[in-house]
């Protein structure tokens, strides 16, 4: 739908002035009285003041008239027409690790909390608990607030007989599943699910529906019909990154498909074999090289490069390694240039793996040479868990938006969905992911993901793919393992 256009309000008075202005002349007044502070032009500008509101109203209307663009509380009554059902906030759930003094009977309904005050209960009544056992326990609090990571502390309320007051979240089954109700975005995407694939009568669509419908904490659901045979199908569900908990895995926990395992029993047909499987990921690789401007000191407008000469380039390689690490502030990197970084003002970054983000640093001392560059940094190379740079990471030119695109990558990635499942020509095409890879989701690297840098940053000029470690993702060789979606790991930005 063609966006209508809303003039301003100094825009309609000043044509409804240049009308009377007109219709004044062809009247007989040579000169009419369209000036600032006169009736006329007090006229004029109330009457545009109304007009724009209405004109505005107009747009607010045409927009809700589509599940595209609508906004709440009208989302909400498209959501209400097509019959899907609100998706609430969902509860972690996970294990604890007790300390006992003897032999000890947690009942269920035992409270625990933790220090921000979320409230936590022991699931079912476990007797013959030892030191170190574990009990599984579920948020009372529903919400994301309510995920826990390895380690964390709770606290008994009471706590049962011969069991310590402290419990600590376990290693191997930490609290995981809490999901804050569906945003705006994700109930659009449900309500274009179901016009988009029909959801009905036991098809994949209605799987894929039934799934997200299940936690705002699925962030999609891929079937793979008759993948085992006629009347079975294989669902496979991915979620979001979390970035705030540093959480950048698309594998959704087995709480999640548990839960969604259950909806999908209870709500399809009982003929219907249906595997429900989280995704399997694969990390890739990848260096792009862009065009942007120029830094300041040599004429750029401040949305470009840092440097008057960017280093490292890429001069006959197609990305820049860390190939040492002798120290949190020394590295050894591959660049293949011969020009040399000058010390005291070339600026680099490092893309961390486990931030997902660049970490941009001054180079103070200079050695090695071309291939073996070796740099002292002023400060150390290291993620936001403490942990260091390491050999393989991806070292590129310092830029002003650099640590922008590198979030517009990992929005780009997080959007790719899994690939096949088998490449069974016996299976096949029965058997195509759907959505199809071609018409949805895709999940390849290809011009799709770098235009979005193209049209999310206007100062990037043009871009392209230096290096893929992997175009698409690898398909499983036998149907029981889970088809794979790419996720981001090495990343690096170089002057096209």
């Amino acid at each position: 739908m063609a966006e209508l256009f809303i003039p301003d309000v100094e825009a309609i008075r000043d044509q409804m002035l240049s009308d009377l202005e007109l219709g004044a002349i062809d009247a007989g007044v040579p000169e009419p009285p369209i000036q600032a502070g006169g009736d006329w032009y007090a006229l004029a500008t109330a009457e545009a003041n109304l007009h724009a509101i209405g004109l505005q109203n107009l747009a607010l209307a045409q927009r809700d008239t589509t599940p595209l663009e609508a906004e709440e509380p009208k989302l909400d009554e498209w959501r209400q027409a097509f019959g899907l059902p609100v998706v609430p906030a969902t509860a972690a759930r996970g294990r604890i690790i007790l300390e006992t003094t003897g032999g000890a009977t947690v009942p269920g309904g035992a409270q625990l909390t933790h220090a921000k005050g979320t409230r936590y209960a022991v699931d079912v009544t476990t007797t013959g608990v030892a030191n170190y056992d574990e009990v599984e326990v579920t948020c009372l609090d529903p919400g994301e607030e309510g995920n826990l990571d390895p380690g964390e502390v709770l606290q008994f309320v009471a706590p049962p007989v011969n069991v310590k007051t402290r419990a600590v979240v376990s290693e191997t089954d930490p609290l995981v599943g809490g999901a804050d109700g569906e945003d705006s975005e994700r109930k659009r995407d449900r309500i274009l699910n179901r016009t988009e694939n029909a959801p009905g009568g036991g098809n994949w669509g209605q799987l894929r529906q039934i799934a997200i419908d299940a936690s705002p904490a699925v962030q999609g659901a891929y079937p793979y019909p008759a993948l085992g045979g006629p009347a079975s199908t294989k669902v496979v569900l991915t979620k979001r990154f979390v970035p705030s908990r540093r959480d950048f895995s698309r594998v959704p926990s087995s709480t999640l498909v548990t839960l969604v395992r259950d909806a999908i029993q209870t709500n399809a047909a009982d003929s219907l074999g249906v595997v429900v499987q989280a995704v399997a990921e694969q990390a890739v690789n990848v260096s792009l090289q862009v065009t942007i401007p120029d830094s300041v000191l040599t004429g750029g407008d401040g949305n470009g490069w840092l440097d008057a000469a960017p280093w490292p380039g890429l001069n006959g390689d197609n990305r820049v390694t860390v190939t040492g690490v002798a120290s949190e502030r020394m590295i050894t990197v591959s660049a293949l240039t011969t020009a040399f970084p000058t010390a005291g003002q070339t600026r680099i970054a490092w893309w961390s793996p486990v931030d997902l983000a660049f970490v941009t640093r001054l180079v103070t001392v200079i050695g090695g040479a071309t291939g073996a560059w070796v740099l002292t940094l002023d400060a150390p190379l290291s993620s936001s868990d403490g942990s260091l740079v390491a050999i393989g990471d991806y070292i590129c030119p310092a830029a002003a938006n650099l640590a922008a695109y590198g979030n517009t990558w990992r929005s780009v990635l997080e959007k790719l969905g899994p690939g096949e499942n088998t490449a069974d020509t016996a299976r096949l095409p029965r058997s195509l992911r759907h959505p199809l890879t071609s018409s949805q989701d895709s999940p390849s690297l290809s011009a799709t993901q770098i235009r979005a840098l193209l049209n999310k940053h206007a100062e990037i000029q043009d871009v392209a793919y230096s290096y893929r470690s992997s175009v698409a993702p690898s398909i499983p060789t036998t149907i029981a393992a889970a088809p794979f979606v790419l996720v981001p790991n090495h990343f690096g930005v170089y002057p096209l």
